[in-house]
């Protein structure tokens, strides 16, 4: 509901001071419960109409008092409108198989079935009506402490403005639990809510469903009192599936579903379809052990943590993201996991922390430059032990992004450990460091989504695992090939420039599937760096770093030289090898065995300058004017062109 609906029905109770979204000075909490024999009435017996042909309001009025307990056997009810405001040891309860509570023709809208400052209430073991047209009752209540609300089935399609259920918790050490309710026949679009909470204490939802509301299935993000979802399936829920914010809210077991249309249903307004968000609280929050599918619709992604979210961490959880699941604002792929720019956090701390640790996250798409699988505007992620496997075209894995929407450096990391990303676009761009990474393989996938088998991706050969030419010992440079006769491409980069970067997990990769390994061409590097200073966009140490990788090559190196020529580009921006200790250090992280240290002592002792120098020469000669740039037979083209281009000049030049 709305703060302004919930103002005006504290008005009319006379506690002006309390609103449901919990920005009011609140009330006392009151004495605590005694241990009163409850009184156990039939409602039937005490003269309510169980055809449904009158109002049961007066007979519920007389009844209810504290320390009552309110039966209702098998039948219909009509209720208008039915307030439980303040009271202690209360229970509504339906004792036979089929207890139906429906509006009546002239029903309040705003608060149908409502109870507030309550203490141990339970309404239980229900099915609400609204099958009526124009019919869409809101019931709502609040405790201090013991609210239990089970077995409650809302049936009927919600087509007023108001919001479905709301519960509150007011005592910051008091609890509640909200057990199978289910409501599975949605809403009219925008307004309604399907459950709302702004709890002060803890509430826990288990085992429940929510379908097709406008406004969030599960609203449950404002309040300062942690909200537990155990299970429970949440589907197609306009804005976000199941939303949460304060410290110590938790997901786990549960299935998130979006797959409807992407295309707007009506003139003027178009559903965003989140799974879970993370939003308007700093957390932690944390998802366990959840099945994430977002087949079709549009939205940001199956996480998404909003401007105003903080931390979460995401642990043993699947995420498939559909091609027909589109972003927002455009006809492409949307992500699967979105942290957005913390431009409106208010709390200390600023944006927080993401840790994800055995997810995994499939699916297929477009990128086309687009979106990437995992979208960061924030740093401080972690991933480890995941696993990305992506089909479609050019669709790459991790990317961090400014506030113009372009890869940047965010300043604070962004970490991939121990993880497998198998994507047909870049491994990633921005500032994100990748460790241990594997290109290849399959990923776990929700239930009932089908595997994604090996036959059907793009299975790049790793850079460690591409052939060598027999000669390749002899070399001066760097050369992958399966044969000294194959024609050579030579390639011009820079192990600091993100433009080599790009292709290096970009078209590169596209390279040696379709030409390298089928015997087609050979592959020769080339670093083109200069000495400090001597170039408009040279970089401190540049061509230092260009001597110790020409240095792994020769010395006796050769057979693992393109497994440390991709850790350097994977980890460029994070690597020191300007002394000898951080040289030898970061050669040995790279892979290099026993020699490691000889190699710095060899580039001080300048052993690899004519290498380098004759590089820069070689490229003039061959009309380099940036890199990264592709020379064969004579003819340029540009490293970074768009992926069919570049094949297609190859192809034709082969």
């Amino acid at each position: 509901m709305s703060r302004r609906d919930y103002l005006r029905a504290a008005a009319v109770t006379g506690i002006a001071s309390v609103t449901f979204t919990g920005t009011g000075a609140g009330a006392e909490s009151g004495t605590s419960a005694t241990a009163t024999e409850p009184t156990v009435y039939n409602v039937v017996e005490e003269g309510a109409d169980p055809t449904g042909q009158e109002p049961i309001d007066p007979v519920l009025g007389r009844l209810e008092h504290d320390d009552a307990i309110l039966e209702f056997p098998d039948g219909r009810y009509q209720i208008q409108d039915f307030n439980m405001y303040g009271r202690e040891n209360f229970t509504l309860r339906g004792i036979g198989e089929n207890v139906v509570l429906v509006p009546s023709p002239d029903y309040n809208r705003d608060y149908w079935l409502t109870g507030w400052h309550m203490r141990n209430f339970t309404f239980e073991n229900f099915t609400i009506d609204n099958s009526a047209t124009d019919c869409g009752p809101s019931i709502s209540f609040g405790c201090y402490d013991g609210l239990l609300v089970r077995n409650v089935t809302k049936v009927g399609y919600h087509d007023t403005d108001s919001t479905a259920f709301g519960f509150y918790i007011h005592d910051a050490t008091g609890s509640g639990l909200v057990e199978n309710l289910v409501m599975r026949d949605g809403s009219i679009p925008v307004a309604p809510v399907g459950v709302y909470t702004a709890s002060t204490g803890k509430l826990v939802f288990r085992n429940c469903e929510i379908e097709g509301f406008g406004n969030n299935g599960l609203y449950a993000s404002t309040g300062t009192g942690p909200i537990g979802v155990e299970g429970g399936v949440f589907k197609n829920n306009d804005r976000t599936q199941v939303r949460l914010g304060a410290p110590g809210s938790y997901v786990k077991d549960a299935e998130i579903v979006v797959d409807t249309s992407p295309d707007s249903p009506r003139t003027g307004w178009t559903p965003n379809y989140r799974g879970i968000r993370i939003s308007d609280n700093p957390g932690p929050v944390t998802v366990e052990n959840c099945d994430i599918t977002m087949r079709r619709g549009r939205g940001f992604g199956g996480i998404v943590t909003a401007f105003d979210g903080g931390s979460v961490t995401v642990r043993d959880t699947r995420i498939h993201v559909g091609e027909d699941y589109w972003m927002y604002w455009s006809d492409h792929t949307a992500p699967a996991v979105f942290a957005d720019e913390a431009t409106d956090i208010t709390q200390s701390g600023g944006g927080g922390e993401r840790l994800f640790e055995n997810v995994s996250i499939t699916g297929s798409g477009e990128a086309d430059g687009e979106y990437p699988v995992v979208l960061l505007k924030r740093g401080n992620n972690t991933f480890r032990n995941c696993c990305l496997q992506q089909t479609g075209t050019d669709r790459s894995g991790f990317e961090t992004w400014n506030s113009d929407h372009l890869p940047a450096d965010l300043g604070d990391p962004t970490t991939v450990t121990d993880s497998t990303v198998n994507v047909p676009g870049e491994l990633s761009r921005g500032n994100v460091t990748l460790d241990n990474i594997a290109t290849g393989g399959t990923c776990p996938v929700p239930a009932g989504v089908e595997p994604i088998p090996d036959s059907s991706i793009d299975a790049h050969v790793p850079l460690a695992e591409v052939p060598l030419p027999s000669n390749a010992s002899r070399l001066t440079y760097p050369t992958m090939g399966t044969s000294s006769e194959n024609p050579t491409l030579r390639v011009y980069g820079n192990f600091v420039y993100p433009n080599t970067r790009e292709f290096v997990f970009g078209n590169l990769r596209h390279v040696i599937d379709e030409f390298v390994v089928t015997g087609r061409l050979n592959v020769e590097f080339r670093s083109v760096a200069y000495p400090d200073g001597h170039y408009l966009n040279s970089v401190e140490g540049e061509e230092r770093l260009a001597k110790l990788a020409v240095g792994v090559w020769d010395v006796n190196n050769w057979e693992n030289y393109w497994g440390v020529f991709e850790y350097l580009f994977a980890n460029q921006g994070q690597l020191s090898w300007q002394t000898w200790d951080e040289a030898s250090s970061m050669l040995q992280d790279a892979g290099v065995e026993r020699v490691y240290g000889w190699i710095p002592s060899l580039v001080t002792d300048g052993e690899y300058d004519d290498e380098v120098y004759a590089s820069r020469v070689q490229a003039a000669e061959d009309g380099i004017m940036y890199v990264p740039q592709l020379v064969l037979n004579g003819e340029l083209a540009g490293a970074n062109w768009d992926t069919d281009k570049l094949l297609g000049w190859l192809d034709r030049r082969v």
